[in-house]
């Protein structure tokens, strides 16, 4: 939960840090900003603090005490989950300008919101997603599925078009944006896998 939070407030400063140090127009808007933060990226985080406990959580070894939360691993994780968001959004963004601002701002808004939902499902485990189930968490699929509804509401209906500054995207662009967000749920749960490995050879 508090892994996911931070790395998502990481990646949107890091994403706005970034534009303004390589010249680029804001591929967020405050209004943007503040929709993901309170609405989208909310639902998920509530779902995940009701994740079923895992099968083997009593064979772990117990967490020391006097540790940090937020200490050394944590720190590189949420910086690197933090860059991955940095390097999808803003290549997207940079790459659709061609068709105006308003286009790539709403490929960069709703390709951000879509890797925190990709980051939701690979950060639920310690291990791969296979061996816990896809769907054990059944209310982090549906809030995953209500905030890319109320997305499509923030694309497709006019009214909030014209509040939240965003365009209509077309099926290929969806594609895109699956491609590009979808990344950081195959890199972890790469990550996993080896890791899970290394363990069990030990």
């Amino acid at each position: 939960f508090v892994l996911y939070v931070l790395s998502a407030n990481m990646g949107e400063i890091l994403t706005i840090f970034t534009a303004i140090m390589l010249n680029l127009p804001l591929p967020l808007l405050p209004l943007q900003i503040l929709w993901m933060n309170l609405i989208t990226d909310g639902l998920p985080a509530l779902a995940l603090g009701v994740e079923p406990k895992e099968p083997d959580i009593m064979k772990r070894k117990p967490r020391d005490p006097n540790e940090k939360m937020l200490n050394r691993n944590t720190l590189i994780y949420i910086v690197a989950v933090g860059f991955i968001y940095v390097i999808g959004t803003l290549g997207l963004f940079y790459l659709e300008l061609g068709n105006g601002e308003t286009k790539a701002r709403t490929m960069a808004f709703t390709v951000i919101i879509m890797f925190e939902m990709f980051h939701a499902l690979a950060i639920r485990s310690y291990v791969p997603i296979y061996k816990i189930g896809f769907f054990s968490n059944r209310k982090l699929i549906i809030a995953i599925a209500s905030s890319v509804a109320l997305q499509a509401m923030v694309i497709y209906i006019p009214f909030f078009n014209i509040i939240f500054d965003t365009v209509p995207l077309t099926a290929t662009d969806w594609i895109k944006i699956i491609l590009v967000s979808s990344s950081i749920f195959f890199i972890l749960e790469a990550k996993k896998l080896v890791l899970n490995r290394k363990k069990q050879g030990g």
